[in-house]
């Protein structure tokens, strides 16, 4: 879901510019996807669905937009490399295990905010009825994360390191996948598993309409705030014009004049798009580091 809001968020920019009398624009990308930053499931047939259902929702002329999903790291890295793509969507763990390459590539790194917060903490959660421990409690265990929530599986692998000296897939005895995360949660709750992995912004929306979810699932770990959901990057040799536009208007989406972006945007309750400084990368850049150096020692 979070990759399609910034589909829309591009959509309703150029809405805007092709409503607006005062400007005669042609915003243009080639935009990448890597198919592990997460994608709605609605999209079976890959970019020929994504792009029509971009086109049938947008109804704009002036304006030309390419997505193409990746399933292949390497295969987007390339053609971000050689050019071919603007801007492109990774995931956390794909940027960092490549950011030697993308860095001298990119002009800007940006993401979208759903929220004032613009990072996540995430939460070790866990059956309260079980005497568990947490990270150093995992052999012959069950744990579920949302499938696509790279992020929540580095953070797995790095406390299990840090604190077992070894993988937690050496140590679980299921590691479970679910499609979202009131499905984490619920797994838990219902005992099908003994932790769970998941967010404090996804945590507290689930137990607002369940309260009765806290008197059986406990928290009993947590990360610090700084993780992205996704990092994107601009490259260098895109339009600036368009790179500028997106970037500035994108920061202050209700500022848009056409209604009905606005009200696509209220409803999705995008906050803005947001530039990455290399400076809010700080702790994120010490945690992959941390990370990267166990998985060398104990792998």
């Amino acid at each position: 879901m979070k990759i399609i809001r910034v589909f829309l968020i591009i959509i309703f920019l150029n809405i805007f510019l092709s409503a607006s009398e005062k400007i005669d624009y042609l915003y243009y990308a080639n935009i990448g996807i890597s198919n592990e930053a997460g994608i709605l499931s609605k999209f079976k047939d890959r970019n020929v669905a994504l792009n029509s259902w971009v086109t049938e929702l947008a109804e704009f002329e002036k304006m030309k937009i390419n997505i193409n999903i990746y399933y292949e790291k390497e295969k987007i890295l390339k053609d971000y490399k050689n050019k071919k793509l603007d801007t492109i969507i990774l995931d956390a763990l794909t940027y960092y295990r490549n950011k030697d390459l993308l860095d001298p590539l990119t002009y800007k790194k940006w993401g979208v905010s759903l929220s004032k917060k613009k990072r996540s903490r995430y939460y070790l959660i866990a059956d309260g009825e079980k005497k568990l421990k947490g990270f150093k409690d995992l052999k012959n265990k069950k744990l579920v994360l949302k499938s696509e929530d790279k992020n929540a599986n580095v953070w797995l692998e790095k406390n299990s390191l840090t604190i077992n000296k070894k993988s937690s897939k050496k140590l679980l005895e299921e590691l479970k996948k679910e499609k979202n995360d009131r499905r984490v949660v619920f797994s838990v709750f219902f005992g099908k598993s003994d932790y769970g992995i998941i967010t404090k912004r996804a945590w507290d929306v689930i137990v607002s309409f369940n309260p009765a979810i806290k008197k059986k699932v406990k928290i009993i770990d947590m990360s610090d705030e700084i993780f992205f959901d996704n990092l994107a990057m601009y490259s260098k040799t895109s339009d600036a014009t368009s790179r500028e536009f997106f970037l500035t208007k994108g920061a202050n989406p209700q500022e848009l004049k056409s209604k009905k972006a606005l009200r696509l945007i209220n409803l999705l309750k995008i906050d803005s798009i947001f530039i990455i400084e290399d400076e809010s990368l700080k702790d994120l850049n010490k945690f992959f580091k941390e990370y990267f150096e166990l998985e060398k020692r104990y792998n």
